[in-house]
Parts: C-alpha cells; sequence; structure tokens
C-alpha cells in the first residue's frame, strides 16, 4: 500500500480541515499561537521540555493501560472504565485540561447524543478500547445506535455552539469539525498504539501541540486556536489552487516541449508538420496524459489504487519504482537527465492500467475507459503501451526526456510560496475543487511550432473567462442548493421506505447538470446522495469510509447525468468522477450514456416534432437571401395548411422498441469487472448504431436544421427542406436525398444539436400521443428528479457578418470566421423563433435566463431545479416574461440572493472574475410551490438561519407590488416585507397610472443627449434670451430646484443667501435652444409645460435619500433626471406627486427596490403612491380638508421660493410672491407631511394587521412601523445627532445628540393619530400657517387683497417694476379665433419673420391700451440694463394655435422659433380697428432701442397674462 504520510508516521488526515502542509507548519512553530505563552506554560518555559516531560509521563501510563488491557476479562466487552482510568483521563490531564468530569449527556429535537465529558464549547467522547470507532457495538453506551464517529459528528453538524470535538477509544484518537458542508469524512486520526509503542516522538509533539487545552480555549468556538489554524488552511489551499492553475499550463507546456523536442520523435514532429496531426489534437492527448498523471496522484495519495486482495509485496514493488509518489519525490529533489527511463516506466503503469487483466506483479487491476485507452493518446504513445485496432501497430512509441517530465511533474505536485516548494495535498483535494483549476484549461488554445520545438499555452481571443460567462462556483453555495434542490427530492421519495426499497429508491433517482463543465456540481451531489445511500445500507448517521466509497461509485455510476458543449469538459466531467469513484479493486464506471457532448440549448421536443416546420424557420440571418427565404415560407405555408387539412394527426415515429429496455439494463447490470463495463459499453453502441435510434435522430436533426440552413440560389440552398420533405423523412427516412442527408449531419455537427429525448431515453418516457404527456409544452412525461448548475451568464451576442476578407486574415481564417459569426446568429434565430424557449425569445436575452427555462422543461414533476444565476433572472427586462411565468405558475420555490462581496472572516468575492457588486441569486424551482421563500442582501450563508431574513410571498403578492412589467421586490427581511405589504395595498402602484390609451401619468427622460442634442448645445454662459439652462441631476434636491450651481468647471452649493434671494437663478454648464426644448418637452408630455416635476435618477450610497424630487421650471431636462406630467396639467397633483416621492416612507421602500446605481424608470414604476393621488377629493382623515386641499399649501412653501416658478403658483391658484427660505419652518412643514405620509401607506390602528397576524407580531402598531422606518436612514440620524449636539454644546455635547426628525415624525404622528380619534382637526405648529392666507374653507386670497400693513412673515414682497402702473391681477381668457386674427395682424405689420419671444409680449399689447400707451410714451427710458433677469410667458396655449395655422397655410416657420406671413388675402376683411391697433403696437415696440428687451419691458408695466382657449 502507499505510505501514508513521509513526515508522520502514526498520523492521517482525512479532509482538508488540518491538512499535512498545516500540521508540518504546527510541529515546525511556524504559524500564529505556537508559543509558550500561547499554551498557559510559565515564564522562562520551552514547548519541547513541556512536551518531553508529559510525553514521559505518559509512556508509564501507556505501560499500566496495556497491562491492565490484558487482564481484562471477557465478560468487559467494552474496557472502557480500564481505557478512561488508566489512559485517556490522563493523557488529556497531560494535556492540561484537569480531570474531567461527567455530565449529563446534551440533547438535541428530542435525539440524545451519549457524550458525557465537555471542555468549555469541545465535546470529548472517550470510549472503551475494544470498541471500535467506525461501527455501532450493541448495548455499548456511546456505540450503541450508531458508530462513536458518526454520533460526535452528527452532534457537531447539529450543534450551533460546538464546531470541534476529541474522540478516543485508546488506539486511535480523532480530532472531528463541524462537517455539514463538506461532502466526504474530515478528521485527524493519531494511531495512539502506534504511536505510543513504537515510540515515535515527533508524532506525540504534534498531538501534543493540537490538542492542548489552550487549542479550544475561547469564549466563541470560532476564535479557538484549531479553528483559526483550520482557516488558515483554507487560505492556502486557495492560494495553491490559484498557483495550481499556472503550474498546469507549465506541465501541459512541459510534456508539449518535451515530447516535439525528444531527438527520438522524428514521426511525432513530421505528422505534426504536415498536418496530419493537428496542434488541436495534439493539446487534447496532453491533456489526456495530465489527466492520468492526476489521477494517480489522487488513487495513490488516497490509497485507492491497489486491490484488497494484492499482494503486499506487489505493492511495495510499486510503490518503490513505478508509483508517481515516486516522480513527485524525484521532481523535488533533482532536474533529471536526458534519458528517458522515467517515461518508460510511467508508460508500463499507462499500459497495465488499460489492459483488462492489469498487472498483478505491481498490484495493479484494470480499469479500463477512454482514460487508459492508448488510442487515446497514439500519438505520444509510451514504450510499453500496447498497440490495438485503434492505434497504429508498427507505430514508434514516443520518448520525453526525465528532464522534460519530471518537469511537468513538478509543476503539479508543487507550488512555489515564498520561495518554498509546498506539496499539493491531493488526498484532500477535492475533484470539484480541482475543476476550477482544469475548465481554466478550456479557455486555452496551444501556440506550436514543430521545427522550432516550440509548444506553449495562451489565451484564446474572445475567450477570456470574463467573456465566456462561465464562472467556477465556490462548494459552499453548491452545498447551499443541494438543501434546497436535492435534499427535499431525497426525502421525498425515501417517504415510507426502508432498507432495499429505500436503497432502489435513491438509486433510481437522475440528476442532471445541463452544463456541467468539469462536474462539480454533480461530484457535489453524487456525494450528498451517496452519503444518504450509505446511511441507508449501514443505518449509521457517518457511514464508514469504505461503506461511503462502495456508495458513491454505485451513485456515479447510477445517479448522474451531463452535458456540455466543449468536448473536452466532457472529457474532464468523466475523470473527475472516476477520480471520486475509484473503489480499490474495480474498473471506472462506464458512463458514455450519461455524460455526453452538445448544446443543450439547441435541440427539438417531441410536442415540436408534432407541428412540423414552423414558418419561423424561414426567416433570415445574415448570409441569407431574402428573396429565397420568402419563397421557401411561402411553400412551407402552403405545405403545413395541406397536411392538417387533409392529413392525419402526425405522431413521430419513435419506435425504439425493446432498445429501451436494453438500454436501462446498462445501470443495473453489474461493474466489477472490466468485463462488465465491457458488455455495458457493447449495449450502449448497439443502441445508439440502432436503425431506429439513427432515424430518429435523423428527423430531429433535420427539423433544427431548417433554422440555420443556408438559404440562398445555390443548389443546396434551394434543397432545404420544407414541411413536405419532413413528413416524406418521417415515413421513410431513405427519402431525403444524399446531399441533404449529409447537410443536416453537418449542421447537427456544427451546432451540436441534443434532443433531450433522445440523449437520455431512460429519462424521459414518450407516449404514443404528445397530446396525452405530463409535459404538454414538450410532449414527454417524467424527466430528471433534479437539475443542478451555474450556466453561462453573457448575452447572446451577434457579430455582424461580412464576407469581405479582413487586414492580415488567409481564406481559410476568414471562411472560418464567417461560419462562426454565422453560426452565432443561427443559435441566437433558434433559441427565439424555434418555440423551444417560449418564454424567453424574442429580444435580449441571457444565456442563463435559457438555462433556466431549459431546467424547467426537462424536469420532472415532482423533480427540482437548482441554479445559480445572476438575481437579473427575476429582476430585468429580458427575463421578465420568464419569471412571470415561473412565478404564475407556483413553480419556484426559493430564492436566495446577495452580492458578489462577501463578508468576514471570508473576505473576498463569491466569483473572482466578476464585480463585487454584481448581485447573483441560489434559484430553487418546485412544482406546486405556492409561496416563495425569500432571503435577500446576503453577506454569507449562516444569515439563511435566520428567521427575520426569510419570508414567503405568493405569486399574487408579488404581482401586487408590480406595474406593468414583472419584477420581484427584493426586501431585506420579513419586516421591511411585512411594511411594504400594507403600504402597496394602501397606495396605488405609479406605473398602472401610466398604462392605457389615456395614462393619468407620463413619465420618462427628456434629452439623452445624443448627436441632434451635442450639436444644439452650448455653453450657459453665452446663451441669450433664445436659450435655457439644461438641469442635471446635482442641481436640485428635495423640494429645492436651486440646490447646487455651475461655476463653469464644475457645481457647487448654493449658499442661504442665494436661497433667501427670490430673484437668484442657479448658472448650468450647458444651455439649449428654448425653442428646441419646448418643443420636446411637449412632445414627451403630450400637452403644454409650464413647470416640471423631476426625479433624480442617481443613487449614490452618500445621500441621505434615493428618492429626490421637486418643481423645476420648463428648461431643458438632462438624463440624470426623470420628468413627470400629469394628464391632463393639473400643479396641485404635481405637487403632492413630488411630495409623495420625497416622503420618507417612499424612499423607505424605494431603496428596497432599487439594486442598482440609477432610478431607472424599471424601478420608480413599481413605487406604490398613496391613494390620496388616485382618488384626490377624498377627506384627508386627520382634517376636514381633501387631502389636496391639505398638501398643497404645504409643498407650495416647499418648492415656490423663487419667481421663476411663477407659472406652477399660478397653476396652483397662488397669484401671490414667492415663500421665504426658512430652514426651521421648511423642517416642520415637511415632518408634518411625512407624518401625514406615514397615515395614508400605513392605515389606522384598527385597519393594522387584521389579514396578517405576523405583521402585528413584529410591529403591535402602524407607529412601530413609523419607528423603524426611520431607523433605516442612518444617514440622517448621524447628521441630526450631530447638529442637536452641535448645539447643545458642553463637553457631553456628542451624548446629547437626539434623532429630532424621527423625534418630530413620531410627535406629529401621533397628533394626526388623535386627530383622527376625536374627529378633531389637527392643528398646525407653524405659525403663520402653511402656505399662502386661506379663508375659512381653505380657500387662497388672492394677494390683491391681503393686508399691505400685515404682511406674512413667511412671503417675499412683491416684486418692484421699472414703471409702477396698475396692473390686472388674474389671467384673462382670449378666444382662440381673436388671437389668430391678432397674429396675422402683427405679422402683417412687420413685413417680415418674427420670433415668438416678440411675438407673444406683442399679443398683449395689442390687447391692453394702458400698456401699450406707456410704452409707446416711455419706450426710450427702457435700457437693456433695466430688463429683469428672466422671459416670462404671456399667453398660455399658444403651441395648438401656431401649429393649426401652419398647417392651415395661414403662417409660415422660419428656423425654430420664426413665423412670417404665408397669405395676405387672410386679412382682406379684417376690420379697420384692430388693423390700426397692430400698427400702433408696432409703433409702441420700435421706441425700444433693443429689441430683445421687449418681453422684460411688456413684463415690467403689466402683470396682465392670457389663456387661450382651444
Amino acid at each position: 500500500m502507499a505510505k501514508r504520510n513521509q513526515q508522520f508516521q502514526t498520523i492521517r488526515t482525512e479532509g482538508a480541515i488540518l491538512p499535512p502542509d498545516i500540521l508540518r507548519l504546527v510541529a515546525s512553530l511556524k504559524v500564529d499561537g505556537a508559543t509558550p505563552d500561547a499554551y498557559h506554560l510559565p515564564p522562562g518555559s520551552k514547548l519541547n521540555e513541556a512536551i518531553s516531560q508529559s510525553w514521559t509521563s505518559l509512556l508509564n501510563h501507556w505501560q499500566a493501560f496495556q497491562e491492565a488491557r490484558e487482564d481484562l476479562p471477557e465478560s468487559d466487552e467494552t474496557g472502557t472504565s480500564v481505557t478512561n482510568q488508566r489512559w485517556l483521563l490522563p493523557l488529556f490531564n497531560e494535556l492540561d485540561y484537569g480531570r474531567l468530569v461527567t455530565t449529563a449527556s446534551p440533547e438535541i429535537e428530542e435525539r440524545v447524543y451519549p457524550i458525557e465529558r465537555f471542555y468549555n464549547h469541545t465535546p470529548i467522547h472517550l470510549i472503551g478500547c475494544k470498541l471500535p470507532l467506525d461501527r455501532r457495538t450493541r448495548g455499548a453506551r456511546g456505540a450503541a445506535t450508531a458508530s462513536p464517529h458518526s454520533m460526535v459528528q452528527e452532534f457537531l453538524n447539529r450543534s450551533e455552539e460546538h464546531l470541534w470535538a476529541f474522540l478516543s477509544n485508546g488506539l486511535q484518537l480523532r480530532i472531528l469539525r463541524d462537517n455539514i458542508s463538506l461532502s466526504r469524512q474530515a478528521f485527524v486520526e493519531f494511531d495512539l498504539e502506534a504511536m505510543m509503542e513504537g515510540e515515535v516522538y515527533a508524532d506525540f509533539a504534534l498531538l501534543w501541540l493540537l490538542c492542548h487545552q489552550s487549542r479550544v480555549e475561547s469564549d466563541k468556538a470560532t476564535d479557538c486556536w484549531l479553528e483559526k489554524w483550520s482557516h488558515l488552511a483554507r487560505e492556502q489551499g486557495t492560494r495553491v489552487l490559484n498557483d495550481l492553475r499556472v503550474g498546469v499550463q507549465k506541465a501541459i507546456e512541459a510534456l508539449g516541449r518535451g515530447f516535439i523536442g525528444h531527438p527520438r520523435n522524428d514521426r511525432l514532429r513530421e505528422k505534426l508538420r504536415t498536418g496530419s496531426l493537428s496542434t488541436d489534437d495534439y493539446y487534447r492527448q496532453l491533456l489526456r496524459t495530465v489527466y492520468r498523471l492526476l489521477f494517480l496522484f489522487v488513487a495513490e495519495d488516497r490509497e485507492l489504487l491497489h486491490p484488497p486482495d494484492a499482494d503486499p509485496a506487489a505493492c511495495n514493488l510499486y510503490d518503490t519504482h513505478y508509483s508517481t509518489r515516486r516522480l513527485r519525490e524525484l521532481a523535488h529533489k533533482i532536474r533529471g537527465s536526458k534519458h528517458a527511463d522515467l517515461w518508460h516506466s510511467l508508460s508500463l503503469v499507462f499500459d497495465a492500467l488499460g489492459r483488462n487483466e492489469g498487472c498483478p506483479q505491481l498490484g495493479l487491476c484494470g480499469l479500463g475507459s477512454f482514460l487508459w485507452r492508448s488510442s487515446t493518446t497514439a500519438d505520444i504513445r509510451g514504450p510499453q503501451n500496447h498497440a490495438n485496432e485503434n492505434s497504429e501497430a508498427d507505430a514508434e512509441p514516443a520518448l520525453i526526456s526525465n528532464d522534460d517530465l519530471l518537469q511537468a511533474v513538478r509543476a503539479l505536485a508543487y507550488v512555489e510560496q515564498d520561495r518554498v516548494l509546498r506539496v499539493v495535498d491531493y488526498r484532500n483535494l477535492g475533484s470539484e475543487e480541482l475543476g476550477s483549476v482544469y475548465e481554466s484549461l478550456l479557455e486555452l488554445h496551444p501556440v506550436m511550432n514543430a521545427e522550432a520545438k516550440a509548444f506553449d499555452l495562451s489565451t484564446a481571443a474572445g475567450n477570456e473567462r470574463k467573456t465566456t460567462g462561465s464562472y467556477y462556483t465556490p462548494d459552499s453555495l453548491v452545498q447551499c442548493l443541494l438543501d434546497s434542490a436535492l435534499d427535499p427530492v431525497v426525502e421525498d421519495r425515501l417517504k415510507g421506505k426502508k432498507g432495499e426499497a429505500a436503497e432502489q429508491a435513491i438509486l433510481e433517482l437522475k440528476v442532471c447538470d445541463p452544463a456541467c463543465g468539469s462536474g462539480h456540481f454533480l461530484i457535489a451531489a453524487a456525494h450528498r446522495l451517496a452519503r444518504h445511500l450509505a446511511r441507508v445500507r449501514t443505518g449509521e448517521t457517518e457511514p464508514s469510509p469504505d461503506d461511503y466509497q462502495h456508495a458513491l461509485r454505485d451513485v456515479i455510476g447510477r445517479c448522474v447525468y451531463g452535458v456540455d458543449i466543449n468536448p473536452m469538459a466532457v472529457e474532464l466531467c468523466k475523470v473527475s468522477l472516476w477520480m471520486e469513484a475509484i473503489e480499490p479493486g474495480k474498473p471506472l464506471s462506464f458512463l458514455d450514456h450519461h455524460i455526453q457532448c452538445g448544446n443543450s440549448l439547441l435541440g427539438t421536443t417531441p410536442a415540436l416534432l408534432t407541428e412540423g416546420i414552423l414558418d419561423d424557420a424561414f426567416k433570415p440571418i445574415d448570409g441569407d437571401v431574402k428573396e429565397c427565404c420568402a419563397e421557401l415560407k411561402k411553400e412551407n405555408k402552403r405545405e403545413r395548411k395541406d397536411y392538417k387539412e387533409g392529413l392525419r394527426d402526425f405522431a413521430v415515429a419513435f419506435n425504439l422498441g425493446n432498445l429501451l429496455s436494453v438500454l436501462s439494463q446498462i445501470d443495473t447490470c453489474d461493474d466489477n469487472s472490466i468485463e462488465d463495463i465491457t458488455a455495458k459499453q457493447r449495449r450502449y453502441e448497439e443502441f445508439v448504431r440502432s436503425a431506429d435510434y439513427l432515424n430518429a435522430r435523423l428527423l430531429a436533426d433535420l427539423w433544427c436544421s431548417v433554422f440555420v440552413w443556408k438559404k440562398d440560389k445555390s443548389d443546396l440552398g434551394k434543397l432545404c427542406p420544407t414541411e413536405r420533405d419532413f413528413r416524406r423523412a418521417q415515413a421513410n427516412p431513405h427519402s431525403l436525398l444524399a446531399s441533404v442527408r449529409d447537410e443536416v449531419q453537418r449542421l447537427a455537427d456544427q451546432y451540436q444539436f441534443i434532443h433531450w429525448h433522445l440523449a437520455f431515453p431512460d429519462v424521459f418516457v414518450l407516449p404514443s400521443n404528445a397530446a396525452k404527456a405530463e409535459n404538454e409544452q414538450t410532449g414527454w412525461s417524467r424527466g430528471f428528479d433534479v437539475v443542478l448548475g451555474n450556466p453561462p451568464w453573457e448575452m447572446v451576442e451577434v457579430e455582424s457578418l461580412k464576407e469581405e476578407e479582413s487586414d492580415g486574415e488567409d481564406m481559410v481564417e476568414a471562411k472560418a470566421r464567417i461560419e462562426r459569426i454565422r453560426c452565432t446568429h443561427g443559435t441566437q434565430k433558434f433559441t427565439s423563433e424555434s418555440s423551444r424557449y417560449p418564454f424567453t425569445s424574442g429580444g435580449r436575452k441571457n444565456l442563463y435566463a435559457l438555462f433556466v427555462e431549459l431546467a424547467s422543461t426537462v424536469t420532472a414533476d415532482s423533480g427540482r431545479v437548482g441554479q445559480v444565476a445572476p438575481t437579473g433572472v427575476i429582476q430585468e427586462d429580458p427575463a421578465e416574461k420568464l419569471a412571470r411565468h415561473l412565478f404564475s405558475s407556483q413553480a419556484v420555490a426559493s430564492i436566495y440572493e446577495f452580492q458578489n462581496k462577501r463578508s468576514a472572516p471570508y473576505e473576498g468575492k463569491w466569483f473572482e472574475d466578476v464585480h463585487p457588486q454584481y448581485r447573483i441569486c441560489l434559484l430553487t424551482l418546485a412544482r406546486k410551490s405556492e409561496r416563495t421563500r425569500f432571503v435577500f442582501d446576503l453577506s454569507d450563508l449562516s444569515e439563511l438561519r435566520d428567521p427575520i431574513r426569510q419570508y414567503s410571498q405568493t405569486y399574487e403578492e408579488i404581482d401586487s407590488f408590480c406595474a406593468g412589467k414583472f419584477k420581484v421586490p427584493m426586501f431585506r427581511n420579513s419586516r421591511e416585507a411585512n411594511v411594504c405589504s400594507i403600504a402597496y395595498h394602501n397606495g396605488e402602484v405609479l406605473g398602472r397610472l401610466s398604462q392605457g390609451n389615456q395614462p393619468k401619468l407620463r413619465s420618462g427622460l427628456i434629452f439623452n443627449f445624443g448627436r441632434k442634442e451635442k450639436a444644439e448645445k452650448v455653453a450657459f454662459a453665452d446663451t441669450d434670451l433664445g436659450f435655457v439652462q439644461v438641469y442635471e441631476g446635482e442641481y436640485l434636491h428635495q423640494y429645492n430646484h436651486r440646490f447646487s450651481t455651475s461655476n463653469g468647471e464644475s457645481s457647487e452649493r448654493t449658499s442661504n443667501a442665494e436661497l433667501e434671494n427670490p430673484q437668484f437663478k442657479i448658472a448650468t454648464k450647458d444651455a439649449l435652444p428654448r425653442q428646441f426644448t419646448k418643443e420636446r418637452l411637449e412632445y414627451v408630455a403630450k400637452r403644454n409645460v409650464d413647470w416640471i416635476v423631476c426625479l433624480r435618477r442617481q443613487a449614490r450610497s452618500t445621500d441621505s435619500f434615493i428618492s429626490i424630487s421637486t418643481v423645476i421650471p420648463p428648461v431643458a431636462v438632462e438624463g440624470s433626471l426623470t420628468a413627470f406630467f400629469e394628464q391632463p396639467a393639473n400643479a396641485r397633483i404635481a405637487g403632492s406627486l413630488a411630495a409623495n416621492l420625497n416622503s420618507f416612507v417612499a424612499n423607505f421602500i424605494l431603496s428596497l427596490r432599487q439594486s442598482g446605481p440609477n432610478v431607472n424608470k424599471g424601478v420608480y414604476e413599481q413605487l406604490p403612491l398613496s391613494s390620496h393621488f388616485e382618488t384626490h377629493e377624498s377627506l384627508a382623515s386627520w382634517c376636514q380638508l381633501t387631502a389636496l386641499e391639505w398638501f398643497t399649501p404645504r409643498v407650495l412653501e416647499l418648492t415656490y421660493t423663487a419667481w421663476d416658478l411663477e407659472a406652477f403658483a399660478w397653476d396652483c391658484g397662488y397669484d401671490g410672491p414667492p415663500f421665504r427660505w426658512d430652514e426651521q419652518r421648511r423642517f416642520l412643514l415637511r415632518c408634518e407631511l411625512d407624518a401625514a405620509y406615514f397615515h395614508l401607506y400605513l392605515g389606522t390602528t384598527d385597519e393594522w394587521g387584521v389579514d396578517n397576524p405576523e405583521l402585528r407580531e413584529m410591529f403591535p402598531t402602524p407607529r412601530d412601523a413609523v419607528d423603524y422606518i426611520m431607523e433605516t436612514f442612518p444617514i440622517v440620524k448621524r447628521k441630526d445627532i450631530a447638529r442637536t449636539a452641535d448645539a447643545d454644546g458642553g463637553d457631553n455635547a456628542a451624548q446629547g445628540g437626539r434623532y429630532i426628525t424621527k423625534e418630530t415624525i413620531l410627535d406629529i404622528y401621533d397628533e394626526m393619530a388623535e386627530a383622527i380619534r376625536t374627529g378633531q382637526p389637527y392643528k398646525t405648529r407653524l405659525d403663520p400657517p402653511p402656505g399662502p392666507p386661506t379663508d375659512a374653507e381653505g380657500n387662497f386670497i388672492p394677494m390683491a387683497e391681503w393686508d399691505e400693513n400685515n404682511w406674512p412673515s413667511h412671503i417675499h414682497q412683491p416684486r418692484e417694476s421699472a414703471v409702477v402702473l396698475p396692473v390686472a391681477a388674474s389671467a384673462t381668457r382670449l378666444e382662440r379665433g381673436r388671437a389668430v386674427l391678432d397674429i396675422l395682424l402683427l405679422l402683417e405689420a412687420w413685413g417680415t419673420t418674427v420670433s415668438t419671444s416678440a411675438l407673444e409680449p406683442a399679443l398683449v399689447l395689442m390687447r391692453n391700451d394702458v400698456a401699450r400707451t406707456t410704452l409707446a410714451s416711455q419706450g426710450a427710458a427702457f435700457a437693456p440694463t433695466d430688463a429683469l433677469s428672466e422671459e416670462p410667458q404671456f399667453v398660455r396655449g399658444l403651441d395648438l394655435i401656431y401649429q393649426g395655422m401652419e398647417t392651415n397655410g395661414a403662417i409660415r416657420r422660419v428656423g425654430q422659433s420664426g413665423f412670417e406671413l404665408a397669405d395676405s388675402q387672410l386679412l382682406a376683411d379684417a376690420p379697420a380697428a384692430d388693423r390700426a391697433r397692430a400698427a400702433e403696437t408696432l409703433q409702441a415696440i420700435q421706441t425700444l432701442s433693443d429689441l430683445r428687451t421687449l418681453p422684460q419691458v411688456v413684463a415690467s408695466i403689466t402683470n396682465e397674462r392670457f389663456d387661450v382657449t382651444v
């Protein structure tokens, strides 16, 4: 047998909790915690002295124990008392545990564990020397119901408080650790008998260092030294894996150069030079050689290579002269010579393992499989490999020098860290971990020059891992998926079964990974099933390693299935499974029928075959001729119609007959010998070569080929099959032309079609009528019991196909490129048009969504799906249809979601090549899942055990959160889910207000600054009256459209002095033409725009709020802002929308719905608005006003702080000046609004939780929910505490800080609640009351009626005019006909092009005699410097007038904002008085020295405004 360990003679490690590398570091005292002080030794003491003293003492105890052991009577069947008293208790006393006393046995969920000794958090289970550790002994306490090892391990796995344990029967001592997430046994074992009898002091020293009391001493089990060392082992293991990736590449390169470069390998070089052996085939043979070495490394180190009955002398001969262990030792010691003797001996081993009879002289049995078949490495076959029917009998053997071979072995067996070669621990390195190393090889391609004897590996262009979308999955995530997807299925199958029935139930399970790669998920699933199987067979909770290994081999041979598009990945998957399933003395399992190569996404189903050739199969892709496609489609449509009208129902002739029973026997046949494996292989080959199978495969391939057939005017293009050809092939496969059959086969090979019902006919049952199938969509019954995996994540991207040759590209390369791109187009077309994926077809799509839909269709009704996928599968638009389907059909069992950044102590990322903020989920599907279990925003999987983090919802509950598009809300815990549920119940989802032909609300981006916008944009500093500002998100904040201003290069916060100035307008970086902006605004709004409600799209982690909204003037709105337009225009409703968006409760909900850096449409449309937005005429429960009447004064005072929002104030019914910027008043106004919104969203105490007891349990009253929500705003709280602490002053200022915002809102909330309870209206805290002065009914009092001597203190004074004249206080209605006539008369009087900025104030002068006379007499006195800072709006509603006049040919547009008279005949009958008034108006205007001042001058001499009735 292979040696256990070269350094420790009596120590064995299983698993990786404390691997040999760590043990060596501990033994050499080169780890933290290995100091005398850490072991509680007295000052000045040395560790070696303390260990030596214990050794001397324990030798005496051992001798006394041995003597007592010999004297044990036969009646003492356990020897427990003698073992404990004479040996184990003295041993633990020497390890500083003191005298261990017995305690009550612990109990977990009514299961008693007979462990009677504990030290702190550490169980110490001591049994008698007659009791084995791995077998139960009836009647023996501590070993009666389960083996001692199994019992202690189960206790650790189930207990939350205990992590490490010691187990001993006096002859062996084991250190165990909680092992629930691992797939195999994990412990460190000390052979005490061999150690003490052989006086192996070095091993005892390590026992003392590991088992000393100080190693498990800590308040928390996770803080003890053993756990710290185990964590160090995991860290170093990760480093070894990363370094091993490089080592494997170096090993392949060393072998590649070594074989090419050996002087005896002329034949090999010639084949490479001539191309008879391609570089890729040579690379594959090198890979297989590496696989062989790895297999031997693992098998030798795990002591699984030799049969149990092998001759020990033969095994010793192998170990001494032929083993890879010897090669690894040589690689560490010497560089190697130019001789090839080492390759000779290694080739002999390869040859022996490939022979049926093996090599008994070396203790080797034949293993079989392609791995050891000499034909699979025919061109680098060693001198000892025998030829067979598939290899060249006269081929010269290939040689490689010892130097090159040892270089390859060295790269595989060791990694260099800190200038020291560290041994790779293949004994404990799982195949699932090896997969992470070797999957990376699949991304490499060889670069070779045979003549220069050069061979290297490089990353293929466009094939980097970050673009493949294939990411290696950490084992902890895999185990979590097994918990949710595999274990429930096993539990269901085992219900009511015991013994052989239970064993058969497990072996009949079928687990598949449709993108299996190296087989990571399959191996993990196999280990989990093997544990279940071994438990059933033995009755042990923790079966022995032999029982477990036997079960594992059975499971891998019968239960696991996989598909991958890469043939080398398929080989790697088989090798990985074989490395796990190896059982001493038995060949490798037959896996060809279970692990197959193909494109899982491309294939048909019986239901689709029943439909025949779809018309969409003839949609053209790049390279097709559209006319040919149209003709073929027309022909196919006619043939389909004829067939359906006149012929019988079509049933696919899958007459596989008795072949299926032959195939099903493959799994149940024995596989204990090479002959058994050969028989299985023969049966499978008979099946796939049978005429019925080949005909069924041909028909399915033909159906798929039509979608990707090149449809052009060539002879082959014209032969593209249609419905008639398909039906004929169904009746008689030989009816197909040879050229058509060949093309079908070529396309099937190129696209790697795989038809699941044909690839795995033992899994899917095909009824005679597809309509009677359990799965109506596919037409088959049954399916896999569990489908697992982490499919590729990338988008299906399609390049443009260009026939012309690229620079430096020869014809062969160009043809290959065109074929590759067309293949991508074909794949895109098939997934979109074939009806195979009805819920992910069309538009942009991710591969992971396609794989999720695929998995849902190949799983049996009683099965489950477990997939790792980006959270986009339930959040992003391309997967929206699929998500709705899965939830509405009650198919989603659970979703566990997390960011790619891990929390302490496991820092770093789950997926190294993925951005840390990328969101990923573990998705589990199971039919009849009425409620889906959610856990979102995990930072560590341990949080899954927190009941607060979990919640469940039905499809109907989820859909109530959505508007139009189905996006699953992501709540961080059940509290948030319950609070949001009541808020949605009491509100109206914003997006639903935007639906229908007459939406109540429109929203969108105004300017995204494409090429056209960029051409119009200018710097704001260079603008004149014809331009408006370009607002960006940084310029505004809640209720503040002047939050920051531009200094030309960057923005800066506006000062309080600027905010207090109602004339102040911010500067922006850019500006756009006024007319250009106006047209765009009205296009989006579908109406006239005088002001805009905006929502900031940026969601920065440094902001107090996510939802930031306010009202702004009608300026250009850039892409960082979303604009809202209520339909029809209603300023009061618009103001309440901004207030709703700004509320704490809305921000709370939005923070849960928003997962990225932008608040985009898909996010804000899911936000619920309070019910008053929909029913705004209803009374507010805390006062005698309607909700809008109560909200409007407060919103108006918060928003209208500058003259540029005068139009908004007018439309709210207020004609006075802006409100003063008063921070204290604004704070109270906002608190009142927030308190009101809490009442609207959460409802009353009487309504609270009536239908939701869980809500009442979490929050007894709505007020408790308000308190909770307010605590989710840490930045607001921190600023409040800092502000109030500063205000309090004193040395203890920091302690005096208060969360004043929450306190005030809660106080006002309570006052409103009391008002609701008593019916007495809520009384505001503000004096004067919010907003403009009002009458008794709450109506705004016109400013003209205000008392000038008692002017409201919170309102600015009216602005001063350049000339003080009587003014009209309100807008005057202007009839449409009058407006049209006045415009025509003014254009006639001007006689030239007139801009709207001049035409509209001229209309006011036409209608206002006083203003016209004033301007005529004083016009020269108005200088440009007298102009106001803004251009007001004089006539509302003119845009439709202009549009109608332009359409009717009355006026003609010139440029963006100018008009001229088009038809003067229209004015032939115009009244003379009106024509004279127009002439007077023009004369008055001409008195101005600068026409550009006209708008400001007219605004200064009259306040009259007009509103056109349309």
